[in-house]
């Protein structure tokens, strides 16, 4: 299948790309959140337990909810970009790690370490997002048919059930409260 980002790029996205580009969005408010703590001179007792509470949606939405939803529905449609898939796969391990790190940083109290780790995070998913959104989601936009794309749509909806009903609307209360 020959594939022109520039032709798509205009391109609207299906209803089940656009739920992932829309918390896609979120996720970034969270990372612009996440830069602006890491960006003080000092993370005083105030910031790290707003970094917590970061820490705490980067699991449970960006993770959980979101990666989720491609790992197990979006990308078992995607073989014929399977490698493509494959380095989204590592950069969504390498993101837990990075995870991983910074709350083994916050609990030692090695705030250096809190701000590289949660750095390499935000660097990482930055640059994964763009990706996703911009060369991935429209090569399965053009790739999907309309029968594939509502399925993977009910398929998101069936995976949005299982979570916490709460958890979106209060991450979004956490961003505006924060002004990103």
């Amino acid at each position: 299948m020959e594939f022109d980002i520039n032709e798509s790029a205009e391109t609207p996205f299906c209803e089940a790309l656009q739920m992932l580009v829309n918390e896609h969005e979120n996720i970034l408010r969270l990372l612009d959140l996440a830069q602006n703590i890491i960006d003080k001179d000092e993370l005083t007792p105030d910031l790290l337990d707003k970094l917590s509470d970061i820490i705490f949606y980067v699991k449970n939405y960006a993770d959980k909810y979101h990666h989720a939803k491609e790992e197990n529905i979006l990308f078992e449609k995607g073989q014929p970009v399977q490698t493509i898939i494959n380095v989204m796969l590592a950069e969504h391990e390498r993101s837990r790690e990075y995870i991983r790190a910074a709350v083994s940083a916050i609990e030692s109290g090695n705030q250096p370490q809190v701000k590289q780790f949660i750095g390499d995070y935000i660097n990482l998913l930055q640059q994964h997002i763009d990706k996703e959104n911009n060369i991935l989601y429209r090569f399965f936009e053009k790739m999907l048919t309309d029968e594939d794309k509502n399925e993977m749509l009910h398929a998101f909806e069936d995976a949005n059930k299982k979570q916490d009903a709460d958890l979106e609307n209060n991450l979004l209360k956490l961003l505006d409260e924060n002004n990103v």
